[in-house]
């Protein structure tokens, strides 16, 4: 983790490419929008003139480029929240990090329980959404049982996990603390039903769906990631298993950041390239 959380924070290679930016979005080049890095409590507030959002640290200035509405159409169309047009409820999202997926979803007008358990990115979160109503924040680590783990932090690149880092020189730290299960989690905040569960679990994302078993048999739409982050493998294979098995109509695409989608009440949209 870098001690600055603005562009000092920056290695000299990325300094120059955020400068570059800069003068990129001052005469307005590919859409760009200028942006500041701001340390503000040990937390990267980046600005853009849309928005801001706190983040870990300054290395995800790059998301931001063409401000927050653009990374939030982004994650819409990566997580087809829009194009899976989920039915009336709440959402769940597993592996919330700083908010961005729950923000998405609560300007569309849906109740949201955001799950998070690195508590430097919840502590973005808390900040990112400070003031919205209709989100409930759960500060949890999900798996297929109620026992203890070993958690790896690496919040600066949304890489914590129970399987340890991807990068390991961005991990800041391990713990040890009690996991616990998706159907634990809707049995103690009433969770009925859900119109949609996006979840990326940096590889635990089969365990996830194994301790939710009921609240799959009450969920109309999901959403994963299921690249390479369970130590280099990917986990499509096994969480397809787990949704047809759940009754769900599963695909996967396969190009790009990997993803597995879910509906129960028809087909599937083409999935975007």
């Amino acid at each position: 983790m870098t001690v600055h959380k603005d562009a000092r924070g920056l290695r000299r290679a990325e300094r120059f490419k955020f400068a570059l930016h800069r003068l990129k979005a001052a005469i307005g080049y590919q859409r760009r929008v200028p942006l500041q890095l701001r340390d503000v409590d040990g937390y990267c507030r980046i600005a853009a003139g849309d928005g801001s959002v706190f983040r870990v640290s300054p290395v995800s200035w790059r998301q931001y480029k063409k401000g927050l509405a653009a990374r939030l159409r982004l994650l819409d169309r990566q997580y087809l929240f829009t194009a899976l047009d989920p039915p009336p409820g709440p959402v769940l999202d597993v592996g919330a990090h700083v908010g961005e997926f729950a923000l998405l979803a609560l300007n569309r007008g849906r109740a949201v329980y955001a799950v998070e358990p690195d508590p430097d990115a919840l502590a973005c979160f808390r900040r990112n959404l400070a003031g919205r109503e209709s989100v409930t924040v759960i500060d949890a680590l999900v798996w297929n049982a109620e026992e203890e783990l070993t958690f790896t932090f690496a919040a600066s690149k949304a890489d914590s996990s129970i399987f340890g880092a991807d990068v390991p020189e961005m991990t800041t730290g391990t713990i040890r603390r009690r996991a616990t299960t998706l159907d634990r989690i809707a049995g103690d905040h009433g969770i009925d039903g859900l119109a949609f569960l996006k979840c990326d679990a940096e590889g635990a994302e089969p365990e996830v769906l194994e301790g939710g078993r009921e609240l799959l048999r009450r969920t109309a739409r999901i959403a994963l990631d299921t690249g390479p982050e369970r130590r280099g493998g990917r986990t499509s294979a096994a969480c397809e298993a787990l949704l047809r098995d759940a009754g769900f109509t599963v695909r996967t695409r396969e190009r790009g950041r990997i993803l597995t989608y879910g509906t129960r009440d028809g087909g599937l949209p083409e999935l975007p390239e």
